[in-house]
């Protein structure tokens, strides 16, 4: 028994302390961090504008997608092979002739702007798996809802994720194991931010 009870008692332990050192990264400003973005998006990552790709790996566009990747950890689904196949996806997509060609006859004033709106979908690849399934849902409100629409729908579902972790806390035995998704759940989301998120996934579904 008193076994067991040690056993029971190094677990909480050692997840309470997996739990704070997540608490400590989120206060260092986790939307900040930039990851590597797999391999299979390399020839999407190439053919970006310096522009966008900065945007999308430090700027504005990279902080929504920490900030919806860690809002939602945990509650999508775990899409591993799906990543792998839609950077593949992307990146035959970002090297096609259509493509290039636009990029080609660009001049340099429309440099940064010329070609499909792939910000969103590289700040995802450049934020974690659980961005990536942000992104694919945004790309599927677009194809079903005008941008007003969507937008309104980001807000909603938004809100309701903050409710739920929220909720899960005040009703969890051990609350600070939310404490994590307490913090990604009091980052403020403004209703623009949210319009240019679904603006760029849009952009990007039209190729």
């Amino acid at each position: 028994m008193a076994g067991a009870i040690g056993r029971i008692t190094a677990a909480a332990a050692a997840a309470y302390n997996e739990n704070q050192v997540s608490l400590i990264n989120l206060n260092f400003d986790f939307t900040l961090l930039k990851l590597e973005a797999p391999e299979e998006f390399g020839g999407l990552g190439s053919i970006m504008s310096l522009k966008r790709k900065t945007n999308a790996e430090s700027g504005a566009f990279h902080r929504t997608a920490r900030k919806l990747g860690a809002l939602f950890e945990g509650t999508l689904p775990e899409i591993q092979e799906l990543t792998k196949a839609y950077g593949i996806r992307a990146s035959e997509i970002a090297q096609s002739d259509k493509v290039k060609t636009k990029h080609a006859r660009a001049t340099e004033l429309f440099q940064n702007q010329i070609g499909a709106d792939s910000t969103s979908i590289w700040a995802a690849a450049t934020s974690g798996d659980a961005a990536v399934s942000v992104h694919l849902l945004a790309c599927m409100l677009a194809r079903v809802f005008s941008g007003t629409v969507a937008t309104s729908i980001w807000v909603e579902i938004v809100a309701g994720q903050k409710l739920h972790i929220d909720e899960k806390q005040k009703t969890a035995n051990f609350a600070s194991a939310y404490d994590a998704a307490s913090m990604a759940a009091r980052q403020e989301f403004s209703r623009d931010e949210l319009a240019e998120w679904d603006n760029s996934a849009r952009s990007w579904i039209q190729c």
